[in-house]
């Protein structure tokens, strides 16, 4: 799928930079929920020796929407991986997700012009 490929891309390039750089990468709701994304993201990781703190993985809100309870789960997941997750919540519309409960740990303003 593309949203696989983007990421290993993303990844490739990164491992090709500098060790102080990070990336963010766009991931859609049915992205995160497919089986195996998290096994896919672990790959990735170990196959471009990209260290996953300099991955910041960039939701919108919506994911929670979709199947809260599966998101979170796999949310979870990625950030024991040791990946950053990050709430675009500049170009979506609903409820934040509750913080709390959330894994995300930051908010990523997005703004049209």
């Amino acid at each position: 799928p593309i949203g696989r490929w983007v990421l290993r891309t993303a990844c490739e390039q990164l491992a090709a930079w500098t060790s102080e750089l990070t990336m963010d990468v766009n991931v859609s709701a049915v992205q995160l929920l497919e089986p195996g994304f998290v096994d896919d993201v672990a790959e990735i990781l170990r196959d471009t020796a990209v260290a996953p703190e300099r991955i910041v993985l960039e939701l919108t809100e919506s994911i929670l929407v979709h199947d809260a309870e599966a998101a979170r789960a796999v949310l979870h997941d990625l950030r024991n991986l040791g990946v950053r997750l990050a709430i675009d919540e500049g170009l979506q519309s609903g409820a934040p997700a509750s913080p709390g409960r959330s894994p995300i740990q930051n908010r990523a303003l997005s703004k049209l012009d």
